[in-house]
């Protein structure tokens, strides 16, 4: 998962939702829209309701939150902290960090491996390769996979800690963090007293209610 910096979406008419975010617009049907550009992707609301714009704005700032707790490529996460300490002992996490490193863990071990959340070292591997315009070398692969294991993501549910057996080692909740994101932010809807919201994460959909016709959202 690409979670890097944010930007304002280019192209988008209305009202700033703060520093650092994009523009709050009507949504034509009744409702609030906004894009943000989190997560390396960009991220579209659409809610609706009579607090549909205090729900977008705690929305976002949610997303942020996220990010800020989840990204490899973010220095000051809690997924970087651990990545660092590698080989070298546990780290203190927050719930959140825990409860996505957890269902990860679970969802390694009922495919047994074909989701792996400690793909870091080959992810790396690929990026690295792809800005030499390169396909990695058999030996370049073979290290990277000697790192890749769910089993060595250690977490302790009494301290709240998680930990990676091997130095180099590193976690990537790419295939696993949008869909965390996309389901906290429904949460956040509902407390807020939404009933009706669409929310794409790059290609990650997530929908509460029915749209604003009362049918079926379709995007």
């Amino acid at each position: 998962m690409r979670f890097r910096g944010k930007r304002e979406v280019s192209g988008v008419i209305g009202k700033p939702l703060g520093a650092g975010h994009g523009l709050l617009q009507p949504d034509g049907e009744g409702g609030v829209q906004f894009g943000q550009f989190a997560m390396g992707t960009i991220i579209t609301h659409r809610v609706f309701g009579g607090r549909a714009t205090s729900a977008v704005r705690r929305a976002a700032a949610e997303v942020e939150r996220l990010e800020g707790l989840l990204s490899r490529f973010r220095q000051s996460s809690e997924v970087a902290a651990v990545n660092r300490r590698a080989g070298a002992g546990g780290v203190r996490v927050s719930a959140d960090t825990y409860d996505l490193l957890a269902l990860a863990l679970e969802c390694c071990e009922a495919c047994d491996g074909l989701f792996d959340v400690t793909i870091g070292p080959l992810v790396s591997v690929w990026q690295m390769c792809a800005g030499e315009a390169r396909v990695p070398a058999r030996n370049e692969i073979e290290s990277a996979l000697a790192l890749v294991g769910y089993s060595d993501l250690i977490l302790d549910p009494a301290a709240s800690r998680a930990a990676l057996r091997l130095s180099g080692q590193t976690i990537d909740v790419g295939g696993i963090g949008k869909g965390f994101a996309g389901d906290r932010l429904l949460e956040q809807y509902r407390e807020h007293g939404v009933s009706s919201a669409f929310v794409n994460l790059g290609g990650n959909v997530a929908t509460l209610g029915c749209g604003p016709d009362g049918l079926p959202w379709r995007g």
